[in-house]
């Protein structure tokens, strides 16, 4: 059976790609409400993850969706996926594909825009879980 422990990410690769990557995310409505929660908790990888799915539901949501940023978007949810720490697949796995949230587009629609990895990921978590990881003894 395979558990997950969630642990700071000591390596800052969530906040870091995401300033290197999507500077703009830290000026959108999403990330701006976790900072006005105070506490640092716009620190904290996993609720950064968790508005970076809000944020990237929005996109896509939007008419026009703006496909330069969704874009971004998905090659940073491919990078994450990619990274060998389990962690960060951990977030990118609990905080960002259980929060996506497309009542227009779809599910489906999420999935085939996700990389070879990242598709993989979701589909291995999200589509066809073991049994081990639903039981709990």
């Amino acid at each position: 059976m395979v558990n997950f422990i969630l642990r700071p990410d000591n390596s800052g690769l969530i906040l870091a790609s995401l300033r290197r990557v999507l500077p703009q995310f830290f000026d959108a409505p999403e990330y701006v409400r976790l900072k006005n929660l105070g506490r640092d908790l716009a620190e904290i990888p996993g609720l950064v993850c968790a508005a970076f799915a809000r944020y990237l539901c929005r996109l896509l949501e939007m008419e026009p969706a703006e496909p330069t940023l969704a874009n971004a978007c998905f090659n940073l949810i491919e990078e994450w996926s990619s990274h060998s720490d389990p962690n960060v697949q951990n977030y990118v796995i609990t905080e960002i594909f259980e929060n996506v949230r497309l009542p227009k587009l779809g599910e489906a629609y999420f999935k085939q825009r996700l990389g070879e990895n990242s598709r993989k990921l979701f589909e291995e978590w999200m589509e066809y879980p073991p049994e081990d990881r639903m039981t709990h003894e």
